[in-house]
């Protein structure tokens, strides 16, 4: 059932991905995420309440998920650094390596096994996340290294997710987590110096809250998944994010690729397929 989430997860993300395209070029990205992560705030609260899920808990497991999606939320300062700097497929690429420091962490913190078949996978995902930037070359830069950083909080932080997540439910965190996203990039909006760029149109504005909706869904079936599943598991499956995004990609906007980035789209999927039939 941990897998189903997370595969869903991963394609309410990718969703999402699609409609990052539909902004204007010159749109800045924080006042994007903080509209964004309001609504999506917004979203939680209802549920929350809707629920009637409110746990009655010591402040501490407050403090503990407050803190990981304040750090977890430099993952997406980062890549964005990295994305000015490096082509976005490169800096895609290189991203995920996020799903194996998560695979580090599970294995560190919660003492997840790491046998031969995960592996397998593992080889199968780099393999085909290196075939779907059909012209990839490693190339050590400012921009490879703030991907790195990006992916190092990212992968660390999204596994530890677990934690709050049994200690104040799932839906109560993704609440917190959201509020927290939004808090940080509204301060950014606020002191920065140039604010030309800062006013989204009607039409981005609808996006923005289609992007809302898919981030809602994305959250929440992430941190349902990861009290399901093993963690290192889960976060092999968040690999195939660059995969579902390029096949929606295609789908949505016609876009083509190389015989070489099917190749590598194949064997991702294959991958996912290989851990939802084993696990």
């Amino acid at each position: 059932m941990g897998i189903i989430l997370q595969i869903l997860s991963v394609v309410s993300f990718s969703l999402g991905n699609v409609l990052w395209k539909l902004f204007h070029v010159k749109s800045n990205i924080f006042t994007i995420i903080s509209k964004r992560s309001f609504i999506t705030a917004l979203l939680f609260l209802v549920a929350v309440l809707i629920s009637d899920s409110w746990q009655a808990t010591l402040f501490k497991p407050y403090l503990t998920a407050i803190a990981l999606s304040i750090i977890s939320f430099w993952g997406l300062y980062f890549y964005n650094l990295s994305i000015r700097i490096l082509k976005a497929g490169q800096t895609t690429t290189v991203t995920g390596l996020t799903s194996f420091f998560g695979v580090v962490t599970s294995i560190i913190v919660y003492q997840e096994s790491f046998n031969i078949t995960l592996i397998f996978v593992s080889l199968l995902i780099v393999s085909g996340l290196f075939l779907i930037e059909d012209k990839f070359t490693f190339k050590w830069s400012k921009g490879t290294l703030y991907a790195i950083i990006a992916a190092f909080i990212w992968g660390t932080t999204f596994a530890l997710f677990k934690i709050p997540v049994e200690q104040i439910g799932s839906l109560q965190f993704s609440f917190v987590l959201e509020c927290c996203v939004f808090v940080e990039s509204a301060l950014i909006v606020l002191f920065s110096k140039n604010k030309s760029n800062y006013k989204l149109s009607k039409k981005e504005l609808i996006i923005v809250a289609l992007l809302a909706i898919t981030t809602f869904s994305g959250v929440l079936l992430y941190n349902l998944s990861v009290t399901k599943a093993p963690v290192s598991v889960i976060s092999l499956i968040s690999a195939s994010g660059p995969a579902t995004a390029l096949l929606f990609a295609h789908l949505f906007y016609k876009e083509t690729y190389s015989f070489k980035q099917y190749i590598g789209m194949g064997l991702i999927f294959v991958s996912v397929f290989l851990l939802a039939y084993l696990f």
